[in-house]
């Protein structure tokens, strides 16, 4: 997944301004973008609109995912309305 960061900052697009207009997880663009996680077609979809790319371009068939997926912690209401979620503070 790699190529979603490559185009995303190629277009000058912070990672929190693209889960934003695509109306995802912050922490799910950052672990697609890692590799931790296979492609949702759901959210590739969203992503590949708001970079005005086709879904393909953000996939690396090449490239198998073998992380497994780990349930996040819950955000509590003091993250949520202070804004900070440190759960996915590393991905930035």
């Amino acid at each position: 997944m790699n190529q979603i960061r490559q185009i995303r900052e190629s277009q000058g697009i912070s990672q929190k301004e693209l889960a934003r207009r695509a109306n995802i997880c912050q922490g799910l663009l950052c672990n697609l973008e890692k590799d931790r996680l296979k492609p949702w077609p759901s959210a590739i979809k969203k992503i590949a609109k708001v970079l005005k790319v086709k879904p393909d371009e953000l996939i690396d068939e090449k490239k198998e995912v073998t992380a497994e997926v780990v349930e996040a912690p819950a955000v509590t209401n003091q993250q949520t309305t202070n804004g900070g979620d440190s759960t996915h503070g590393n991905c930035l």
